[in-house]
Protein backbone atom coordinates (compact mmCIF):
# COMPACT_ATOMS: atom_id res chain seq x y z
CA UNK A 1 0.00 0.00 0.00
CA UNK A 2 1.76 3.50 -0.82
CA UNK A 3 1.17 6.30 1.28
CA UNK A 4 1.11 9.94 -0.67
CA UNK A 5 3.75 12.40 1.20
CA UNK A 6 3.33 13.47 4.65
CA UNK A 7 2.90 17.38 4.38
CA UNK A 8 4.09 19.30 8.11
CA UNK A 9 1.81 21.85 8.79
CA UNK A 10 4.53 24.82 10.24
CA UNK A 11 2.26 26.50 12.49
CA UNK A 12 0.94 23.28 14.43
CA UNK A 13 4.01 21.79 14.38
CA UNK A 14 1.98 18.63 13.63
CA UNK A 15 3.90 15.44 12.59
CA UNK A 16 2.71 12.93 10.34
CA UNK A 17 1.75 9.15 11.36
CA UNK A 18 4.68 7.55 9.91
CA UNK A 19 7.41 10.00 11.29
CA UNK A 20 9.30 8.89 14.30
CA UNK A 21 7.81 10.25 17.86
CA UNK A 22 9.12 13.12 19.74
CA UNK A 23 12.13 12.72 22.21
CA UNK A 24 10.30 12.89 25.69
CA UNK A 25 11.34 15.20 28.31
CA UNK A 26 14.15 13.79 30.45
CA UNK A 27 12.32 12.98 34.04
CA UNK A 28 13.55 13.54 37.32
CA UNK A 29 14.15 11.73 40.91
CA UNK A 30 11.31 13.43 43.45
CA UNK A 31 12.88 16.58 44.61
CA UNK A 32 15.60 16.69 42.35
CA UNK A 33 15.78 20.23 40.21
CA UNK A 34 18.18 21.29 36.97
CA UNK A 35 21.31 22.91 38.40
CA UNK A 36 20.50 26.71 38.92
CA UNK A 37 22.95 29.07 37.96
CA UNK A 38 25.44 30.81 40.32
CA UNK A 39 24.39 34.06 40.68
CA UNK A 40 27.14 37.18 41.91
CA UNK A 41 25.88 40.73 42.88
CA UNK A 42 26.78 43.46 42.08
CA UNK A 43 28.46 42.33 38.70
CA UNK A 44 31.17 44.63 38.73
CA UNK A 45 33.08 47.02 41.54
CA UNK A 46 34.54 49.90 41.36
CA UNK A 47 37.02 51.64 44.05
CA UNK A 48 38.55 54.88 44.35
CA UNK A 49 41.81 55.38 46.52
CA UNK A 50 43.18 56.87 48.89
CA UNK A 51 39.89 56.14 51.45
CA UNK A 52 38.43 53.84 49.33
CA UNK A 53 36.12 51.38 51.30
CA UNK A 54 35.55 47.71 51.49
CA UNK A 55 32.58 46.61 49.12
CA UNK A 56 30.60 43.37 49.74
CA UNK A 57 30.15 40.85 47.30
CA UNK A 58 26.89 38.18 47.38
CA UNK A 59 27.01 34.93 45.88
CA UNK A 60 23.46 32.75 45.41
CA UNK A 61 23.06 28.97 44.99
CA UNK A 62 20.33 26.52 45.01
CA UNK A 63 22.36 24.07 46.78
CA UNK A 64 24.38 23.99 50.61
CA UNK A 65 27.91 23.91 49.40
CA UNK A 66 31.54 25.85 50.04
CA UNK A 67 31.84 28.90 47.63
CA UNK A 68 34.91 29.89 47.30
CA UNK A 69 36.59 33.17 45.94
CA UNK A 70 40.01 35.11 44.87
CA UNK A 71 41.59 37.43 43.13
CA UNK A 72 42.45 36.12 40.10
CA UNK A 73 44.11 38.83 38.47
CA UNK A 74 48.16 38.82 38.50
CA UNK A 75 47.60 43.08 39.40
CA UNK A 76 45.42 42.24 42.39
CA UNK A 77 44.11 45.43 42.73
CA UNK A 78 41.45 44.29 45.95
CA UNK A 79 42.00 41.53 47.85
CA UNK A 80 38.52 39.39 49.01
CA UNK A 81 37.84 37.66 52.29
CA UNK A 82 37.01 34.85 53.39
CA UNK A 83 38.32 32.66 50.70
CA UNK A 84 36.16 30.35 51.31
CA UNK A 85 32.36 30.29 52.58
CA UNK A 86 30.22 27.60 53.45
CA UNK A 87 26.84 28.75 51.79
CA UNK A 88 24.06 29.21 54.29
CA UNK A 89 19.78 29.26 53.75
CA UNK A 90 18.57 32.73 55.35
CA UNK A 91 15.51 32.24 56.97
CA UNK A 92 12.58 31.90 54.33
CA UNK A 93 14.92 32.35 51.43
CA UNK A 94 14.96 29.31 48.98
CA UNK A 95 18.44 29.92 48.36
CA UNK A 96 22.25 29.60 49.92
CA UNK A 97 23.92 32.44 50.29
CA UNK A 98 27.85 33.28 50.42
CA UNK A 99 28.84 36.33 50.97
CA UNK A 100 32.41 38.06 50.57
CA UNK A 101 34.22 41.40 51.69
CA UNK A 102 36.46 42.61 48.68
CA UNK A 103 38.85 45.54 49.61
CA UNK A 104 41.19 47.83 47.39
CA UNK A 105 44.60 47.36 47.69
CA UNK A 106 46.33 49.35 44.63
CA UNK A 107 45.50 51.25 41.93
CA UNK A 108 44.58 49.26 38.84
CA UNK A 109 42.21 46.91 37.15
CA UNK A 110 41.61 43.03 38.51
CA UNK A 111 38.92 40.58 38.68
CA UNK A 112 37.12 38.58 41.53
CA UNK A 113 36.43 34.61 40.84
CA UNK A 114 33.60 33.14 42.47
CA UNK A 115 33.07 29.37 41.88
CA UNK A 116 30.55 26.78 43.19
CA UNK A 117 31.24 23.53 45.18
CA UNK A 118 29.59 22.24 41.09
CA UNK A 119 32.55 24.48 39.41
CA UNK A 120 30.28 27.17 38.08
CA UNK A 121 31.97 30.28 38.04
CA UNK A 122 31.26 33.96 37.84
CA UNK A 123 34.26 36.90 37.47
CA UNK A 124 33.58 40.35 38.87
CA UNK A 125 35.68 42.77 37.13
CA UNK A 126 36.88 45.00 39.65
CA UNK A 127 38.57 48.81 38.99
CA UNK A 128 40.46 50.92 41.72
CA UNK A 129 41.14 54.00 40.56
CA UNK A 130 42.68 57.50 42.61
CA UNK A 131 41.29 60.96 43.61
CA UNK A 132 43.14 64.08 43.58
CA UNK A 133 43.30 66.89 46.36
CA UNK A 134 43.75 70.56 45.32
CA UNK A 135 41.76 71.35 42.98
CA UNK A 136 40.35 69.19 39.78
CA UNK A 137 41.57 67.04 36.94
CA UNK A 138 39.29 67.60 33.55
CA UNK A 139 40.26 64.73 30.59
CA UNK A 140 39.12 63.01 27.62
CA UNK A 141 38.42 59.64 27.83
CA UNK A 142 36.90 56.37 25.65
CA UNK A 143 36.05 54.51 28.26
CA UNK A 144 32.47 54.42 27.56
CA UNK A 145 33.42 53.85 23.81
CA UNK A 146 33.45 57.35 23.18
CA UNK A 147 35.66 60.63 23.50
CA UNK A 148 33.83 62.15 26.56
CA UNK A 149 35.11 64.96 28.98
CA UNK A 150 35.62 63.33 32.80
CA UNK A 151 36.53 65.18 35.98
CA UNK A 152 38.22 63.84 38.98
CA UNK A 153 38.40 65.38 42.12
CA UNK A 154 38.81 64.31 46.06
CA UNK A 155 35.93 61.38 45.55
CA UNK A 156 37.14 60.19 42.11
CA UNK A 157 36.20 60.46 38.46
CA UNK A 158 32.91 61.89 37.54
CA UNK A 159 31.57 61.44 33.46
CA UNK A 160 30.57 64.80 32.21
CA UNK A 161 29.05 64.39 28.46
CA UNK A 162 27.16 61.51 27.02
CA UNK A 163 26.73 62.19 23.19
CA UNK A 164 27.07 60.40 20.37
CA UNK A 165 29.99 63.33 19.00
CA UNK A 166 33.51 63.49 19.95
CA UNK A 167 34.71 65.80 22.79
CA UNK A 168 37.71 66.94 23.29
CA UNK A 169 40.46 69.01 25.48
CA UNK A 170 39.05 70.09 28.48
CA UNK A 171 39.97 72.47 30.49
CA UNK A 172 38.44 74.53 33.75
CA UNK A 173 38.08 78.20 33.95
CA UNK A 174 40.26 80.10 36.85
CA UNK A 175 37.51 79.75 39.58
CA UNK A 176 36.81 76.69 38.53
CA UNK A 177 33.09 76.75 37.97
CA UNK A 178 33.85 76.16 33.94
CA UNK A 179 34.85 74.05 31.73
CA UNK A 180 35.80 74.99 28.31
CA UNK A 181 36.08 72.39 24.95
CA UNK A 182 36.28 70.98 21.63
CA UNK A 183 33.27 68.83 20.59
CA UNK A 184 31.65 67.71 16.88
CA UNK A 185 28.29 67.76 18.35
CA UNK A 186 26.86 70.18 15.98
CA UNK A 187 28.49 68.42 12.45
CA UNK A 188 32.25 71.00 12.65
CA UNK A 189 34.95 70.98 15.39
CA UNK A 190 33.66 74.20 17.53
CA UNK A 191 33.98 74.98 21.11
CA UNK A 192 31.86 75.01 24.02
CA UNK A 193 31.65 76.11 27.65
CA UNK A 194 29.43 73.88 30.69
CA UNK A 195 29.43 74.08 34.05
CA UNK A 196 31.78 72.34 36.38
CA UNK A 197 29.22 69.76 36.87
CA UNK A 198 28.36 68.93 33.16
CA UNK A 199 25.29 70.83 32.93
CA UNK A 200 24.13 74.62 30.58
CA UNK A 201 25.88 73.63 27.59
CA UNK A 202 26.79 77.03 25.47
CA UNK A 203 28.81 76.91 22.26
CA UNK A 204 31.11 79.72 21.70
CA UNK A 205 32.67 79.12 17.94
CA UNK A 206 30.87 77.93 14.88
CA UNK A 207 34.96 76.72 14.02
CA UNK A 208 35.07 74.92 11.70
CA UNK A 209 38.51 72.96 13.56
CA UNK A 210 38.71 74.79 16.60
CA UNK A 211 40.78 72.77 19.49
CA UNK A 212 42.97 73.23 22.43
CA UNK A 213 40.86 76.07 24.36
CA UNK A 214 42.31 78.04 27.48
CA UNK A 215 41.02 80.99 29.40
CA UNK A 216 43.30 83.97 30.18
CA UNK A 217 44.08 83.98 33.99
CA UNK A 218 41.82 86.48 34.67
CA UNK A 219 38.78 84.37 33.13
CA UNK A 220 37.88 87.45 30.74
CA UNK A 221 40.11 85.87 27.08
CA UNK A 222 40.01 82.41 26.07
CA UNK A 223 43.16 81.47 23.31
CA UNK A 224 42.40 78.59 20.48
CA UNK A 225 44.22 76.56 17.86
CA UNK A 226 41.47 76.46 14.50
CA UNK A 227 42.57 75.39 11.45
CA UNK A 228 39.61 77.40 9.76
CA UNK A 229 41.97 79.38 7.80
CA UNK A 230 43.12 76.00 6.18
CA UNK A 231 39.95 74.53 5.42
CA UNK A 232 38.55 77.78 3.87
CA UNK A 233 41.52 77.06 1.34
CA UNK A 234 40.57 73.79 -0.65
CA UNK A 235 43.74 74.27 -2.34
CA UNK A 236 45.68 73.13 0.02
CA UNK A 237 47.19 69.72 0.23
CA UNK A 238 47.61 70.03 3.96
CA UNK A 239 46.25 71.96 7.12
CA UNK A 240 47.71 73.50 9.94
CA UNK A 241 45.96 75.26 12.92
CA UNK A 242 46.77 79.38 14.06
CA UNK A 243 46.30 80.96 17.25
CA UNK A 244 42.93 83.56 17.91
CA UNK A 245 41.61 84.65 20.93
CA UNK A 246 38.10 85.86 21.84
CA UNK A 247 35.99 87.06 24.70
CA UNK A 248 35.18 84.40 27.20
CA UNK A 249 31.72 84.76 25.70
CA UNK A 250 32.89 83.78 22.17
CA UNK A 251 32.66 87.41 21.04
CA UNK A 252 35.78 89.12 19.15
CA UNK A 253 37.68 86.49 17.54
CA UNK A 254 40.87 87.93 16.65
CA UNK A 255 43.49 85.80 15.10
CA UNK A 256 46.76 86.44 16.91
CA UNK A 257 49.70 84.16 15.13
CA UNK A 258 49.88 82.76 11.67
CA UNK A 259 52.55 80.93 10.58
CA UNK A 260 52.86 78.19 7.56
CA UNK A 261 54.08 75.48 10.24
CA UNK A 262 51.21 75.58 12.27
CA UNK A 263 51.44 77.43 15.63
CA UNK A 264 49.15 75.44 18.24
CA UNK A 265 48.58 74.75 22.11
CA UNK A 266 49.10 78.42 23.28
CA UNK A 267 49.03 78.98 27.03
CA UNK A 268 48.53 82.72 28.32
CA UNK A 269 50.68 83.78 31.19
CA UNK A 270 49.57 83.72 34.53
CA UNK A 271 50.17 87.43 34.47
CA UNK A 272 48.51 87.78 30.91
CA UNK A 273 51.09 89.39 29.23
CA UNK A 274 52.62 86.53 27.56
CA UNK A 275 51.60 83.38 25.25
CA UNK A 276 53.78 80.47 25.21
CA UNK A 277 52.79 77.99 22.32
CA UNK A 278 54.06 75.44 19.64
CA UNK A 279 54.84 76.13 16.28
CA UNK A 280 55.87 73.12 14.55
CA UNK A 281 58.34 70.50 16.77
CA UNK A 282 59.76 74.00 18.89
CA UNK A 283 58.37 75.79 21.90
CA UNK A 284 57.97 79.95 21.48
CA UNK A 285 57.01 82.11 23.48
CA UNK A 286 55.12 86.04 22.41
CA UNK A 287 53.99 88.99 23.89
CA UNK A 288 50.26 88.78 24.29
CA UNK A 289 49.24 90.38 21.15
CA UNK A 290 51.19 88.09 19.20
CA UNK A 291 54.37 90.21 18.60
CA UNK A 292 58.35 89.47 19.09
CA UNK A 293 57.77 85.78 18.74
CA UNK A 294 61.34 84.06 20.67
CA UNK A 295 61.65 80.12 20.17
CA UNK A 296 63.09 78.26 22.91
CA UNK A 297 63.71 74.89 22.40
CA UNK A 298 66.14 74.39 19.30
CA UNK A 299 67.08 70.42 18.97
CA UNK A 300 64.62 67.19 18.69
CA UNK A 301 60.82 67.50 19.18
CA UNK A 302 59.13 69.62 22.13
CA UNK A 303 55.62 70.51 22.66
CA UNK A 304 52.27 70.86 24.67
CA UNK A 305 54.14 73.90 26.54
CA UNK A 306 52.13 75.08 30.02
CA UNK A 307 53.25 77.55 32.60
CA UNK A 308 53.62 77.10 36.24
CA UNK A 309 51.35 79.02 38.32
CA UNK A 310 54.16 81.82 39.50
CA UNK A 311 55.39 82.14 35.63
CA UNK A 312 58.47 81.54 36.01
CA UNK A 313 58.48 77.61 34.55
CA UNK A 314 57.39 75.99 31.78
CA UNK A 315 56.34 72.29 31.49
CA UNK A 316 56.24 70.63 28.19
CA UNK A 317 56.90 67.21 26.24
CA UNK A 318 60.33 65.88 24.99
CA UNK A 319 61.83 63.53 23.35
CA UNK A 320 65.56 64.93 23.71
CA UNK A 321 67.57 62.09 24.37
CA UNK A 322 64.69 59.44 24.15
CA UNK A 323 62.77 57.46 21.70
CA UNK A 324 59.52 58.86 23.90
CA UNK A 325 58.17 62.14 24.91
CA UNK A 326 58.93 62.51 28.13
CA UNK A 327 58.15 65.44 30.55
CA UNK A 328 60.43 67.84 31.32
CA UNK A 329 60.44 71.66 32.70
CA UNK A 330 62.60 74.72 31.84
CA UNK A 331 62.93 78.29 32.85
CA UNK A 332 60.25 81.14 31.38
CA UNK A 333 63.22 82.15 29.10
CA UNK A 334 63.66 78.36 27.78
CA UNK A 335 67.46 78.11 30.22
CA UNK A 336 67.46 75.05 32.22
CA UNK A 337 65.62 72.59 30.81
CA UNK A 338 65.28 69.37 32.82
CA UNK A 339 63.77 66.15 32.03
CA UNK A 340 61.42 64.48 34.93
CA UNK A 341 60.03 61.82 33.94
CA UNK A 342 61.63 58.76 32.63
CA UNK A 343 58.57 56.69 31.65
CA UNK A 344 60.55 54.36 28.88
CA UNK A 345 56.61 54.22 27.15
CA UNK A 346 55.56 58.26 26.11
CA UNK A 347 54.19 60.86 28.75
CA UNK A 348 53.05 63.98 27.43
CA UNK A 349 50.21 67.41 28.18
CA UNK A 350 51.95 67.85 31.31
CA UNK A 351 50.29 70.77 33.44
CA UNK A 352 51.21 72.25 37.11
CA UNK A 353 48.78 72.14 39.94
CA UNK A 354 47.11 75.01 41.28
CA UNK A 355 49.95 75.36 43.91
CA UNK A 356 52.65 74.57 41.55
CA UNK A 357 53.72 71.51 44.00
CA UNK A 358 52.83 68.66 41.49
CA UNK A 359 52.31 67.73 37.83
CA UNK A 360 49.51 65.60 35.76
CA UNK A 361 50.23 64.56 32.74
CA UNK A 362 48.89 61.44 30.42
CA UNK A 363 51.47 58.49 29.77
CA UNK A 364 51.07 55.23 27.85
CA UNK A 365 50.73 51.81 30.30
CA UNK A 366 51.90 49.31 27.78
CA UNK A 367 50.47 49.16 24.64
CA UNK A 368 47.93 51.11 23.57
CA UNK A 369 46.24 52.24 26.44
CA UNK A 370 46.81 55.61 28.15
CA UNK A 371 46.41 56.49 31.67
CA UNK A 372 46.94 59.75 34.05
CA UNK A 373 49.77 60.07 36.10
CA UNK A 374 50.94 62.68 38.94
CA UNK A 375 54.68 63.50 39.82
CA UNK A 376 56.22 66.31 42.33
CA UNK A 377 57.06 69.42 40.93
CA UNK A 378 61.06 68.19 40.75
CA UNK A 379 59.63 64.66 38.80
CA UNK A 380 59.60 62.80 41.74
CA UNK A 381 56.57 60.37 43.70
CA UNK A 382 54.80 59.22 40.39
CA UNK A 383 51.64 57.95 41.36
CA UNK A 384 49.23 56.79 38.71
CA UNK A 385 45.84 58.01 38.83
CA UNK A 386 43.69 56.17 36.36
CA UNK A 387 43.31 52.38 35.43
CA UNK A 388 40.89 51.90 32.90
CA UNK A 389 41.48 49.72 29.95
CA UNK A 390 40.63 52.60 27.72
CA UNK A 391 42.02 55.30 26.37
CA UNK A 392 42.44 58.45 29.39
CA UNK A 393 44.27 61.63 27.80
CA UNK A 394 44.82 64.71 27.68
CA UNK A 395 44.51 66.04 31.70
CA UNK A 396 44.72 69.38 32.76
CA UNK A 397 44.93 70.50 36.58
CA UNK A 398 42.63 73.36 37.63
CA UNK A 399 40.49 74.47 40.81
Amino acid sequence: MSHRPCLAAIFLLAACSTEAPLPTAPSFKPGSAPATPLLVTPTQLSFTLPGGASQTLTAKVQYVGAITAASSDATECASVSPTSVPATKPPGSSQYVATFTVTPVALGACTIRITDKKGQTVVVPVSVEGSVSGGHIVYTSLRDGNLEIYIMGSTGSTRLTNTSAREWDPILSPDGTKILFGSDRDGTGSLYRMNVDGTNVVRLTNGPGDIEPQYSPDGSKIIFASYRLDYANPDLTGYSTDLWIMNADGSNQTLVYDGELGASHGRISPDGTQIVFNYGWHIFLMNADGSNAVQLTTVENNITPSFSPDGTKIVYASDVGSTFFEVWAMNVDGSSPTRLTTTNAGAGTPTFSPDGTRIVFGRSSGGDNGDIYVINADGTNEVRLTANPAQDIKPRWGN
